[in-house]
């Protein structure tokens, strides 16, 4: 004869899931009308996973809502407080004749009989799947919300942001967060919507929190986080996310973050050496070296070390373990206006020309350009140019003229700082030019003129 197992056997099983995960019991019931009723069981496991996504609730049991409690739950709020099950949900949703989903999800604390939230939500239901698949999405958001476990960035100072989730959130100093924002929605060919992207913009570290708000240290994303990104609370506590160099190949670099973290291709990162202690946790820290990303994982990244005056220093000295920061680009296309004599050893030609100069994305030390100018007939050349000893301030290229004759320029360009403005130099460029019919662009040319960098192309 089997033995009964224990009474208080019985109770620990049941109950020691949920004080391990620190979560409240929770019962869900759910109902469904209309032409998709036969489904029932699949919404209710979507609201199922949406409410054990929460840190405060776990589903105990799904139910079917019974007919006689439709119009009334108090007899199952009575009947939840008699199992010790503190809250109960309330699932229903009704397609109607236009195919849309009326969605409300009601939740109750069953021993005050009072409902604590309402999500109300109406889908167009053209598609079963997607309407799933967008209450998968929008569900846990829309109760994170209300839980206060979900918030929004409401301020960035350079490092620093402050974000709304304070000590009734449960906020806490030193507790990691990482930031998100949506982007482009997801829908088939039929234009059912999937729900949208979301693309990690940051890792940040709460340093002081009051009552409704909290402000953090941005460790990741110090370009990328906006004003009005979505925060929460990131689940891996336990690991450190300074941002530092992983790995060193000669002029490649690997990082320690990558696309769980906000990384993306194209980004830059200057790489800091420290050249004098403040303190045992702070010191002067001077940027030797900048990082182009060009292939990005989920957890790391990596790229190529990018132009600079000292760029056979920067490669020599990188090392693994090196702090890595977020920065703009160190190197922008740019718009020159040059001052251009042609056939400098001949009958001269003047000429003013804009130069439009554009990065390689592939290639650091690869850059084209386009020149246009117009002085008693029409002048266009596009070019290919190379960076001379890793420079960004020197290159060496070859232009290829719309002339007759179809010449081919081959030059030399120098850029120098002004005292003016950071992206404003003094640019200068000496060349040879053969192959035109039109005598009057053979032979040496020079140029002299002002370039503009930016970089919102």
């Amino acid at each position: 004869m089997m033995r009964r197992p224990p009474l208080l056997v019985i109770f620990l099983t049941l109950i020691l899931p949920f004080a391990a995960h620190g979560a409240q019991p929770i019962i869900l019931y759910s109902h469904s009308e209309g032409g998709h009723a036969a489904y029932t069981g699949q919404l209710a496991e979507v609201t199922r996973k949406a409410l054990d996504s929460l840190e405060r609730f776990q589903v105990q049991d799904v139910r079917p809502l019974p007919a006689e409690a439709r119009e009334n739950l108090t007899p199952l709020l009575d009947q939840a407080a008699a199992e010790g099950v503190p809250w109960i949900a309330d699932l229903r949703v009704i397609f109607d004749k236009k195919k849309r989903a009326h969605m409300t999800l009601d939740l109750y604390e069953s021993d005050k009989a009072l409902r604590n939230v309402r999500i109300a939500k109406t889908y167009k239901a053209k598609n079963f799947k997607a309407l799933l698949a967008k209450m998968e999405y929008e569900l846990p958001r829309a109760l994170k919300s209300h839980f206060l476990e979900l918030g929004r960035v409401i301020k960035k100072e350079r490092r620093m942001l402050y974000f709304d989730l304070g000590e009734t959130a449960g906020t806490r100093p030193n507790e990691l967060y990482v930031v998100y924002r949506e982007e482009g929605e997801i829908t088939d060919d039929e234009g059912n919507s999937y729900g949208r992207l979301e693309r990690t913009t940051g890792i940040v570290r709460v340093t002081q929190v009051t009552g409704v708000y909290a402000t953090a240290e941005i460790l990741v994303g110090e370009l990328s986080i906006r004003t009005g990104d979505y925060i929460k609370r990131l689940e891996d506590q336990e690991r450190a996310y300074e941002p530092r160099i992983l790995s060193v190949l000669e002029n490649r670099v690997a990082i320690n973050i990558g696309k769980r973290y906000g990384v993306e291709e194209g980004s830059y990162y200057a790489v800091h050496k420290d050249i004098k202690p403040i303190n045992d946790e702070a010191a002067f820290r001077q940027p030797v070296g900048f990082i182009r990303i060009n292939e990005v994982f989920d957890d790391y990244a990596t790229g190529e070390l990018e132009l600079s005056p000292a760029y056979d220093l920067a490669r020599y000295i990188l090392k693994e373990g090196d702090r890595i920061s977020e920065v703009s680009s160190p190197k922008k296309d740019s718009l020159a206006l040059q001052q251009t004599l042609f056939n400098v050893n001949g009958v001269s030609h003047k000429m003013l020309l804009a130069t439009f100069v554009k990065h390689s994305a592939s290639n650091v030390n690869i850059a084209y350009r386009l020149r246009g100018g117009y002085n008693g007939g029409a002048y266009l050349a596009a070019g290919v140019m190379h960076s001379l000893g890793h420079s960004p301030n020197f290159y060496a290229g070859v232009d290829f003229a719309a002339l007759s004759g179809m010449p081919i320029n081959m030059f030399i360009s120098a850029d120098l700082k002004t005292p003016f403005a950071r992206d404003l130099k003094l640019t200068m460029e000496s060349g040879y030019t053969l192959g035109a019919d039109d005598a009057r662009y053979n032979g040496i040319n020079t140029s002299i003129g002002i370039r503009y960098g930016f970089d919102w192309l």
